[in-house]
């Protein structure tokens, strides 16, 4: 979105197909977060211009990343071939090893800060009648 008289800010990457991206605000800064052919990546848009891509995660991930914020830490969840497991930032630039969240097979997660607990969902495994369970946990 653009005010009147403002043309958008563009930032070109490839994508490859993956689903993408997926957008936050942290520390006065915009973060854009994508999964490019398994790595989850990202850049952050200081309000003048957008960062050059950084990696996260270098392979293995499914799908689009999750961000998220609660208090003062930058999550972003995402999907490889077994669970849902998500990494973190207090800076916004330098992560965490990847973290399995507990009984969390399934994929499409989804992030959000609510309270002082970080709340994760995602899609549980298939009910039997061709539907399909939401999973959710709540950690610290």
């Amino acid at each position: 979105m653009v005010g009147p008289g403002q043309g958008p800010v563009v930032q070109q990457r490839a994508v490859f197909g993956r689903p993408g991206p997926r957008l936050t605000s942290y520390g006065g800064n915009l973060y854009d977060f994508w999964d490019e052919n398994g790595a989850i990546t990202y850049s952050k848009f200081t309000g003048t211009k957008w960062s050059t891509p950084s990696t996260i995660v270098s392979s293995s991930a499914l799908g689009a990343p999750a961000p998220a914020v609660r208090s003062t830490t930058l999550y972003v969840a995402w999907e490889n071939n077994t669970n849902v497991l998500h990494n973190r930032s207090s800076k916004g630039s330098t992560w965490t090893s990847a973290v399995v969240i507990p009984s969390s097979a399934g994929g499409a997660p989804g992030l959000a800060g609510y309270s002082s607990k970080l709340y994760a969902a995602w899609d549980g495994p298939p009910t039997g009648s061709g539907s399909f369970t939401v999973d959710y946990a709540a950690g610290p």
